[in-house]
């Protein structure tokens, strides 16, 4: 079910599913145990539909057929988020990206993350979420919210620990909010990963922040 949702309005030929999920099995073994899947499958979703079958059989495949009020999350959150990211109008924008943000439901298929077929999906959802976060943490800035800019930069950060440009806006947001020790936590934090991870040092831009924090000097 979940493959197909992830390829959703193709047919997937029965072949495909075959390599995915029985690999190495001769093709009527991988095709009774696909049957056995795709019943079983149908003995769940199927309750109350009158006969019709959201897992359709369609020449040699199958492909999923969701009903026009059915929801799926991941599409909800993907049409979000292109409408606010093409926003054009700063006063609506903002507003457009926290509503996609919300829609996010946390990592996508997270008991498939190391399968092959979902690998593009996963990166091409994760990507966008990172690309709204990113939109928020700059309209947020640049409205002087520095308490939306610690959400969101943080946020950030959980995708991303290594992205410095990401520990520098929290230095920046933390310093405005006047919480000087939490800016000055987050360069450590910064160092600690950088060194642990990559074995480098902040980078000169990084650590002017922090001297700068230091002598008091917020005219960020």
């Amino acid at each position: 079910m979940r493959f197909l949702l992830v390829n959703r309005g193709t047919v997937v030929p029965e072949d495909v599913l075959f390599e995915h999920f029985w690999p190495g099995k001769p093709a009527a073994s991988a095709r009774r145990n696909l049957q056995v899947a795709v019943s079983m499958a149908r003995g769940v979703l199927d309750t109350g539909l009158g006969g019709e079958s959201i897992i359709e059989a369609v020449e040699h495949g199958y492909r999923l057929r969701l009903a026009d009020h059915d929801l799926v999350d991941s599409e909800e959150f993907e049409v979000a988020a292109g409408t606010a990211l093409t926003e054009r109008d700063l006063a609506a924008r903002r507003t457009l990206l926290e509503r996609a943000a919300a829609l996010w439901g946390g990592e996508p298929l997270p008991e498939d993350r190391y399968a092959d077929w979902s690998r593009d999906w996963r990166r091409r959802l994760v990507d966008r979420y990172t690309g709204v976060l990113e939109a928020l943490v700059d309209a947020c800035r640049d409205e002087g919210d520095a308490r939306a800019t610690i959400q969101f930069a943080t946020r950030l950060l959980e995708l991303d620990p290594l992205n410095e440009t990401v520990h520098r806006e929290l230095m920046i947001a933390y310093a405005r909010c006047g919480r000087i020790a939490d800016a000055l936590r987050q360069y450590l934090a910064c160092r600690r990963l950088l060194v642990d991870e990559l074995g480098v040092e902040p980078s000169a831009a990084t650590s002017l922040m922090q001297g700068r924090i230091l002598a008091g000097d917020f005219g960020f």
